[in-house]
């Protein structure tokens, strides 16, 4: 796979009103030759806004998404992907390359035959990450609303040199249908990390929304009302877990900002990082992938949003993914709640 290109590196600046940020610049650069050179990004960052941190990747915890197209299943990959299994080293390489602390998966499928939800390709790809300098990583697959459908799951994997798990996962009861429409095939997972010994902590919610398979509007009710149960279930979390710092990410499969879906998580208080829209496929323009934020955490204050984007989108799409990993950072503080 060739050398990625970091594009769309979008740089936001604080709203006057609200003090929260919002989405000021795109700028993209390339990475040529080693792996995301902390100077590099330190550099542009700073050319392009002074509000920008100037050591933001060196000082914070960097969380992502990523969905890995049916890791696991290769026969059921698309387009030039089919049948192609992807490569461990190379899902490592790409994962530095964002330099990610967590990071929520999906389209995760069992491939293993001892009966537990597995991947063989993530038990590697740990491996080979835990035989690098500073890394510790660990990871935990869930199961799907219907467990005996062990194909596309969600996960999150986490390097245990820079956060701790806190406590076990939430998993909240889903029940079949919601006014008569399906929702949450993927299920809905609360894990809680810490970020150092009386530092922020947050809870991470990897997503997985219902395709747009099925028809555009008939798919777009099914992502509302989706987001209106995740929403009802955060209200609860919140309580479980003692704390209010929440991420929602990954694939919302939404075709627009403007989706209810969308609004609805926005209206309860969260900060959508890809109100512009940027794609995140390797091909046409669906910003799919996202990262919401609680709005008033100021762990969340200086967040920005990036999407990792290779210099050979045909390329990635037979060695990874349809997908690209998107990334943003949370400050590290003294904790608040």
């Amino acid at each position: 796979m060739q050398a990625a290109v970091i594009q769309k590196v979008r740089i936001r600046s604080p709203d006057p009103v609200s003090g929260f940020p919002h989405h000021d610049k795109v700028a993209s650069f390339s990475k040529l030759d080693q792996i995301m050179q902390k100077w590099l990004l330190t550099v542009l960052s700073v050319s392009i806004t002074a509000t920008c941190s100037p050591a933001t990747f060196a000082d914070d915890i960097v969380i992502g998404a990523w969905n890995i197209e049916w890791l696991g299943r290769p026969e059921s990959r698309s387009g030039v992907a089919k049948n192609r299994g992807q490569k461990a080293e190379d899902i490592v390489e790409y994962i530095q390359t964002g330099e990610v602390d967590i990071l929520a998966l999906e389209e995760i499928c069992d491939d293993t035959p001892n009966g537990a939800l597995d991947n063989s390709t993530i038990k590697e790809t740990i491996s080979l990450l835990n035989d690098r300098p500073n890394n510790r990583w660990n990871y935990q697959l869930f199961p799907k609303k219907n467990p005996e459908n062990e194909t596309q799951c969600v996960g999150v994997m986490w390097n245990q040199k820079k956060v701790s798990l806190e406590g076990n996962p939430e998993t909240p009861q889903i029940p079949a249908q919601v006014d008569g429409v399906n929702i949450w095939d993927r299920g809905i997972h609360a894990i809680k990390f810490r970020l150092g010994a009386g530092k922020t902590d947050i809870v991470v919610i990897p997503v997985h929304m219902k395709s747009n398979v099925g028809g555009v509007n008939k798919t777009k009710t099914q992502r509302a009302k989706e987001a209106a149960f995740l929403i009802a279930e955060i209200s609860k979390l919140k309580t479980t877990f003692n704390d209010s710092d929440f991420v929602i990410l990954g694939d919302t499969n939404v075709l627009s900002g403007d989706e209810p879906a969308v609004k609805t998580i926005v209206d309860a208080g969260f900060v959508d990082l890809n109100e512009a829209d940027v794609p995140t496929t390797y091909s046409g323009p669906a910003p799919f992938d996202r990262i919401f934020l609680a709005k008033t955490q100021p762990e969340f204050a200086e967040s920005d949003f990036w999407v990792l984007e290779p210099s050979d989108p045909q390329a990635y799409k037979r060695s990874l993914s349809d997908h690209y990993m998107v990334i943003t950072t949370v400050s590290v503080m003294n904790d608040d709640d």
